[in-house]
């Protein structure tokens, strides 16, 4: 919802709105780290309000839990709730993939945090050559809210609905069959409760080939 409501209120002009609805996707905030640097660099005017809040939301939990116990979770619980979920039956995360093909598990970690970072500036500059050739705006939310999962170091099933802000922005790209048959794929993937799935990996895997499906097509349709 803070994805897709920041991609529309920027593309509406409302900087405002824009803004507060970045701020509602930090309840990921893993996810929302490519909303943010997105809204920041195609906007100017968001920059000021971005620093606001961010420093307003760092106080928050400063003064609820302390400076102490801040450190600690960035210092301390971070790791260990990163490094417990490497083999988790429920992660799609690039780390728990190299974790899986034999990685040790802090190099798998350094690995997929230097390649979230990247996925980050490809993503921002995907948003611009996006923006500028197709004219929406929103690009510059939606893409660096979805490219960087494939690269991510910690990522659940149900947090890839991150990404589809970005994949309904290509199927309205599409015409005639293509444009209903990636939209009606895109209303049923968002009905199906990822987190209840009995066969997890299969569900997201079939969801995922789908998708990918759907965006080539749309790409070549262009």
């Amino acid at each position: 919802l803070g994805i897709a409501g920041c991609g529309a209120a920027f593309a509406a002009g409302r900087i405002g709105w824009a803004v507060g609805a970045a701020v509602l996707a930090t309840i990921e905030p893993h996810l929302a780290v490519g909303v943010w640097l997105g809204l920041g660099v195609a906007s100017r005017a968001a920059r000021i309000p971005l620093l606001v809040a961010g420093a307003g939301l760092a106080a928050l939990s400063v003064l609820a839990t302390g400076v102490g116990r801040n450190v600690e979770y960035v210092r301390t619980v971070l790791p260990i709730h990163g490094a417990a979920e490497l083999t988790s039956n429920d992660q799609f995360s690039l780390a728990h993939a190299l974790t899986l093909a034999g990685w040790p598990a802090a190099r798998a970690g350094i690995a997929a945090d230097a390649a979230f970072a990247i996925a980050l500036l490809a993503s921002l500059w995907l948003a611009w050559s996006l923006a500028t050739r197709i004219g929406r705006k929103e690009a510059w939310i939606f893409v660096p809210a979805a490219l960087p999962l494939i690269a991510s170091p910690f990522l659940h099933e149900i947090q890839l609905v991150a990404a589809f802000p970005a994949a309904a922005l290509a199927a309205g790209r599409c015409e005639g069959a293509r444009a209903w048959a990636g939209r009606l794929l895109l209303v049923a993937l968002a009905a199906i409760p990822f987190s209840l799935a009995g066969e997890r990996h299969l569900a997201i895997t079939l969801v995922a080939e789908a998708l990918r499906t759907e965006m080539e097509k749309c790409a070549r349709a262009e």
